[in-house]
Parts: structure tokens; sequence; C-alpha cells
């Protein structure tokens, strides 16, 4: 079984980024985790589930695989233990 290609790479890097936008943005709003990992899940796969839905693709690619989910949860943790150390007292100051 190969491994995924490059445009799967690459969708799963841009899903990251995104993530990490809305991870950032549930800080600034001083939202807890939960918060957090539901901002960051609707801004990284939002976008694509509606693009799908209005294009007809059934289902959504979001739903196809696990790394659609895991990589959004991966940038929500990353964010929620290291936003301080990264930028100490920007989002809360």
């Amino acid at each position: 079984m190969a491994g995924p290609g490059v445009p799967e790479v690459l969708d799963l890097a841009g899903i990251f980024v995104f993530a990490v936008s809305g991870g950032l943005a549930a800080v600034r709003q001083r939202l807890d985790v939960v918060g957090m990992v539901v901002l960051a899940e609707i801004t990284a796969l939002g976008g694509g589930i509606l693009r799908d839905l209005l294009i007809g693709a059934s289902p959504p690619a979001a739903f196809t695989s696990l790394g659609y989910v895991l990589v959004p949860l991966i940038a929500s943790a990353l964010v929620f233990f290291w936003h301080q150390k990264i930028h100490p007292g920007y989002f809360y100051g």
C-alpha cells in the first residue's frame, strides 16, 4: 500500500495551518480547550466541507479519512500548550 501523495500531504498541511489559525483565534477570545478544538476544526475543515456539498461531492473529503480530524486536533494541542512560549503576553496582555 502506497503512502499519501503530494496533493494529500499539501492538503493536510493546509488544514494544519488553518487549524492553528483557529486555535490562536480561540486563545485570543480566551476560550477553553474544548472551544479551541471546535474552532480549530471548523476553521480547518469548514470551507472544504461546504465546497464539497455545493459541488455535490458526497461524502465530503473531510469525512473520508481520519487524518482530516486528527490534524486539527494535533494543531489544537500544539497551540494549547505552546502559545505562551511562542509569544508570551501577546494574547492575554
